[in-house]
């Protein structure tokens, strides 16, 4: 009888230890008692509000303090009526001596009380800046490929028309912020902007500059009695692709964004599943802004928010970037984990029109938009 109580005792010893060992084989173990995750080599894995610390002093630090400036107010410029919405002309307060320009597009006959999805429109590289995805333009296309390239690009003009508000603001150096004698030269302006930037905040650069001015305007957009604060959505082209992750990462009121031929992100494994490199990556006191790397981490300050990201194999001014697949499944299993259902609202779409937002792009990220952004829907 001893004898099989002592068998017993060794049998079971060995199913513990076998079922510890499955255990650490599997990664990252979830203790009851704490919040931090410790993976198999007992290194504390580093946290999203880590991540967003480390990014807002590398792209927000140097630039004013959220309380330092004030409260930006809204000065109608111009109103104008047209025939299947309304435009707003408008200028506000980013800084103690700088005004921002925006158009705010809002649809006809709104009712009393009734509130709209806001959607965030920034615009891609364009000397004309906001006009751009407003469709505005002081001369007609000279052809058919001009006319389509210039309707695939008036992202703002077309969600107004579906029922959402939207807000097309220019970024600094471009549209109505550009320098009083300035050009049309885009690349000019941003180094004669950045240069003007750097005197008043040494070392802030233009990508936080714009999420700051960003972060601003939704500040007093929240605040108009026909927008619905809970349901605000961003897209961009290009540029303003890179804005809409960017926004998206640094401000939790950004509820779905879509990202079409920008924002893209140049993989790096380490990133993702080295702790102690993902630390000194984010603590180095020499750290140089890079956004395609940096993309590692907005991804993840985005999660588990819903993101669409529409990207051509065949863009001509983001080749390189050979391991989005791989990304997008770390990013997928990311989401997965953050959010509490275990579902990941991260979509792709993937085609072969080159750099371009194109017709059945804009079709699949409007309605992409209406289904959770509209209470329609």
């Amino acid at each position: 009888m001893k004898l099989f109580l002592k068998c017993c005792l060794v049998l079971i010893f060995y199913s513990y230890c076998a079922y510890s060992h499955e255990r650490e084989g599997k990664g990252n173990i979830d203790f009851t008692d704490s919040s931090v995750r410790v993976n198999k080599d007992s290194v504390p894995e580093v946290t999203r509000e880590e991540i967003k610390r480390a990014m807002e002093r590398i792209y927000l630090e140097k630039g004013p303090k959220s309380n330092s400036t004030p409260k930006p107010i809204m000065e109608t410029i111009e109103k104008v009526r047209q025939p299947d919405h309304e435009r707003w002309h408008i200028k506000y307060l980013v800084d103690t001596d700088e005004y921002g320009y925006a158009y705010i597009l809002l649809p006809l006959n709104i009712k009393k009380g009734e509130k709209l999805p806001l959607i965030m429109c920034p615009h891609p590289t364009a000397d004309i800046g906001k006009d751009r995805v407003v469709g505005i333009y002081k001369e007609s296309a000279k052809d058919e490929k001009e006319q389509i390239s210039r309707e695939n690009r008036q992202y703002a003009l077309d969600l107004v028309r579906r029922g959402f508000i939207t807000f097309a603001p220019d970024r600094a150096a471009y549209g109505e912020r550009r320098r009083p004698n300035g050009t049309t030269n885009n690349k000019a302006e941003m180094v004669a902007y950045q240069n003007e930037l750097s005197k008043k905040y040494p070392g802030w650069q233009l990508s936080g500059k714009s999420i700051y001015d960003l972060k601003k305007a939704l500040d007093f957009l929240t605040e108009l009695d026909v927008v619905d604060s809970s349901n605000i959505g961003i897209i961009g082209h290009s540029l303003g692709a890179w804005d809409a992750i960017l926004l998206t990462a640094f401000d939790e009121r950004v509820k779905a964004a879509v990202v079409n031929s920008g924002g893209m992100v140049s993989y790096k494994p380490q990133l993702w599943k080295d702790q102690k490199e993902i630390r000194a990556h984010l603590s180095n006191a020499d750290y140089k802004l890079g956004l395609n790397s940096d993309a590692n981490f907005f991804l993840r300050l985005a999660a588990p928010r819903s993101v669409l990201y529409q990207y051509s194999l065949f863009d001509n001014l983001n080749r390189g970037n050979q391991q989005l697949l791989e990304c997008f499944r770390e990013l997928t299993e990311y989401y997965k984990k953050v959010n509490k259902s275990n579902k990941a609202d991260i979509n792709y779409y993937l085609h072969g029109y080159g750099h371009d937002f194109t017709e059945e792009s804009r079709e699949l990220a409007y309605k992409w938009l209406e289904k959770r952004l509209s209470s329609k829907e």
